[in-house]
């Protein structure tokens, strides 16, 4: 036999006595590859069944009929306030009441001195009487034929300037009381005793309080939404709240905010509410159905906007939900938003901690308003095999 045909025969047994050795090492590598792989199953399948289990709780609300409100915040002033001026010149011989003081319609602020003007008022009725007698005189002479028409006329315009003086005294006598020109309160006071006051100068400040007015700055977004005659609540002071009614609305916006004023009018019997408080006004302008939560339970989307964190239930499960809410009306128990269900299950606690989208079981059911859930996502509750 040649020589390279013995070696190519040689070479060729070799190798079929490697082949059983190679698919011995591939199987024994993919054995082990198997191990490792069943190795993570079991480890990750079973997880310690002390690891900690997140839970949320969760009340259900139904919604309920509240008023809607455009929310203005404004301030209380006086319906009406005037200087109350001397139309006469003379000396103060009795000074307004102190400040604070309640006076009614024609009560006497200030009392000027009389001084001549009584005399005054007795000399013109003296002159009138005179006037009337020389006319009266006329009048028979001309009946006669002794009168001309010219002296008629000249003895009536003595006459009526003899009323006239008369008139003038008697009111320069009224004039002497400066009095109140409607009821309300002595906000000022600016003459004392002994003091000259010339015809014009103020003697005292009044207000009128009851009613009580109460303006406030409309945006252009809720002007459409007010109208007069409309009821409002008012808060005044954190007091006991009130209603007021719209009174007038501007037709004209400020240069500078762009708003309209709004003026409400509240009766104030006993003078309960003073002029210059801050005040909370919600002219109602209809009703709507709505959910009243704690303000803590409201969170910012990543636009920026108000949302809840709510459970839907998806069959055996519940889903976290976050649905968007609009506040309508703000109050001291409480937050009322509009946007959800009329019945839903609100997250009451740990909101902050879940995602939308995240799936809970109920774990515990021992009151109807405290509920808790318990998470599934993940393999956190999953518990070691037996």
């Amino acid at each position: 036999m040649p020589q390279a045909a013995k070696d190519t025969s040689s070479l060729s047994a070799q190798q079929q006595r490697l082949i059983p050795v190679v698919i011995l090492a591939v199987a024994a590598l993919l054995w082990m590859a198997s191990g490792v792989v069943r190795s993570d199953d079991t480890t990750s399948a079973e997880q310690p069944s002390d690891s900690p289990v997140f839970t949320v709780r969760a009340a259900t609300i139904e919604a309920n009929s509240v008023p809607i409100a455009v929310y203005v915040r404004g301030r209380t002033k006086a319906n009406r306030e005037v200087d109350v001026k001397a139309e006469i010149s003379g000396s103060l011989v009795k000074a307004p009441a102190k400040r604070g003081s309640n006076v009614s319609k024609g009560d006497v602020l200030c009392q000027i001195a009389a001084d001549d003007r009584h005399e005054r008022l007795a000399q013109a009725q003296a002159s009138l009487k005179s006037a009337q007698l020389e006319y009266d005189g006329a009048l028979r002479l001309k009946r006669d034929g002794f009168q001309s028409k010219t002296d008629i006329a000249n003895k009536f315009a003595q006459l009526q300037t003899a009323k006239a003086s008369l008139k003038n005294a008697e009111l320069n006598i009224e004039r002497l009381s400066v009095r109140a020109p409607f009821d309300g309160t002595i906000d000022k006071r600016y003459a004392e005793a002994g003091d000259l006051l010339t015809a014009g100068q103020a003697c005292a400040k009044i207000i009128e309080l009851n009613p009580l007015l109460i303006s406030g700055q409309l945006t252009e977004k809720d002007l459409h939404r007010v109208s007069n005659d409309q009821t409002a609540e008012v808060h005044i002071a954190k007091q006991m709240p009130a209603t007021a009614t719209v009174n007038s609305i501007s037709k004209r916006a400020d240069d500078v905010t762009r708003t309209f004023e709004v003026e409400l009018l509240l009766e104030n019997p006993g003078l309960r509410y003073r002029a210059g408080i801050t005040t909370d006004i919600y002219i109602r302008t209809g009703e709507t159905k709505a959910h009243r939560i704690s303000p803590a339970l409201l969170q910012l989307d990543d636009k920026g906007g108000l949302v809840v964190s709510t459970l839907n239930k998806q069959g055996d499960h519940f889903l976290v939900q976050r649905l968007p809410v609009t506040v309508v009306k703000d109050e001291p128990l409480g937050s009322w938003v509009v946007g959800l269900p009329e019945q839903v299950q609100l997250i009451t606690a740990g909101q902050e901690y879940v995602a939308h989208g995240q799936i809970f079981i109920l774990y515990t059911s021992d009151a109807d308003d405290d509920r808790q859930w318990v998470d599934l996502g993940g393999r956190r509750i999953m518990k070691k095999k037996e």
